[in-house]
């Protein structure tokens, strides 16, 4: 996936840890894609998961803490 590319620069630039590659791997298998985020030096990571609720247990279980944020389905609707 493209999140898993762009997590593989940021290891080959030392911008990761084995805590975060731990937790994007746990998150990866039950996502579109899993990346530790460039902002905060490697400490926090996003996944575009598939199955939340999987990817937040397996997070958990790899040490993690996971917060899963939803999408509204109906986006931004105009005011009357």
């Amino acid at each position: 996936s493209l999140m898993g590319r762009s997590h593989r620069l940021l290891v080959n630039l030392g911008m990761s840890s084995p805590e975060i590659d731990r937790l994007v791997g746990a998150a990866q298998r039950h996502s579109y894609g899993a990346c530790l985020t460039a902002s905060g030096g490697g400490r926090c990571m996003v996944a575009l998961a598939r199955d939340a609720e999987a990817a937040s247990s397996a997070i958990t279980q790899a040490g993690g803490r996971a917060a899963v944020l939803r999408l509204a389905r109906t986006g931004v609707m105009p005011e009357d």
